[in-house]
């Protein structure tokens, strides 16, 4: 079997070449393009930077199935490949508790200003806190969007820091809510009632700019927006006119709108307004970057093409 690998980071070559050693395999570093296309592969594993859309799919006459290393995959043109009976598997359990912790790093770091307190020392060789006053989290409200498998892990974190939980989905585990002691309420409630907003959902038209300029004025004043799920899920410039007026304190990013601008060294004007400010911490889509998640995405990677070559496909999305 041909198998075309992209987006490779260091040790997953020899890795592949180790588990897969019968088959014919090519490693592109760099994203999927057109110029890099291995044209005759039939099976195709990529991340989420590439782009496998109806295009692509038609210069692949050979392809049988496509295996992201990741759980999102709104990178891939699902109606196109299932038209041309092309299967698609994720990696769907490898991260839930990665993320959810990285969401906790992003909310203590921001709520307690580590950042700008360690570049003040690093830059001034100096102890002044006068200007680095955080905040508890203790008894405040943390609004938590979505609350699967990373959201219920976010929802335990935060009962170990004595917070008060609430949360929002469409579609609600009130066993959950049950056993941990929350409730579910309305998106729009749960705007105006959380101290601390964290976003885990997927990209879907659904989720598109839940946060938005027709809705960012009543988010609770003081709010600490954070979002490790996917960019278009806030709209930037919602963000930072929450930030002008005052009503978000401070927001910790993990993924933007316009990351993929970030990806290849540019930036625009949405992007320089946000990175120009003391409250804003971005940082590089890499809440799923651990180690042990990242055994597990070649594990299960591994498992993905193994199970597909003997019939029996297994994390397919449908």
């Amino acid at each position: 079997m041909k198998i075309a690998f992209y987006e490779l980071r260091p040790g997953e070559e020899e890795y592949f070449k180790t588990n897969l050693s019968t088959h014919n395999l090519s490693f592109i570093n760099e994203t999927l393009n057109q110029n890099n296309l291995i044209t005759d592969c039939e099976i195709l594993s990529v991340v989420v930077y590439s782009k496998v859309d109806k295009d692509i799919l038609s210069k692949l006459p050979n392809l049988k199935l496509i295996v992201t290393r990741s759980t999102g995959f709104d990178h891939i043109d699902l109606k196109s490949a299932q038209e041309k009976n092309i299967y698609v598997t994720n990696i769907p359990n490898y991260s839930e508790v990665t993320v959810a912790e990285y969401a906790f790093a992003l909310i203590l770091a921001c709520s307690r200003k580590i950042i700008p307190s360690s570049l003040d020392v690093l830059k001034n060789k100096r102890f002044i806190t006068d200007s680095f006053q955080g905040f508890d989290l203790s008894k405040k409200v943390i609004g938590v969007v979505g609350t699967g498998k990373i959201g219920r892990n976010v929802i335990r974190i935060a009962k170990g820091f004595n917070m008060q939980i609430a949360a929002f989905d469409v579609y609600p585990d009130f066993d959950l809510a049950r056993t941990n002691s929350f409730e579910y309420v309305p998106f729009d409630e749960l705007l105006k009632i959380s101290d601390i907003l964290t976003f885990h959902v997927p990209a879907l038209p659904d989720t598109f700019h839940m946060v938005n300029m027709q809705n960012v004025n009543i988010l609770k004043k003081g709010v600490l927006i954070i979002n490790t799920s996917r960019g278009s899920v806030i709209e930037t410039q919602a963000l930072i006119s929450g930030l002008d007026q005052g009503i978000i304190t401070a927001t910790g990013l993990d993924v933007l709108e316009e990351e993929g601008l970030l990806k290849n060294g540019q930036t625009n004007n949405l992007i320089g307004n946000l990175l120009g400010r003391e409250n804003v911490l971005i940082t590089p889509h890499n809440a799923f970057n651990s180690k042990e998640a990242h055994e597990r995405v070649l594990k299960t990677t591994i498992e993905n093409i193994s199970a597909f070559l003997t019939n029996e496909p297994i994390n397919l999305i449908r």
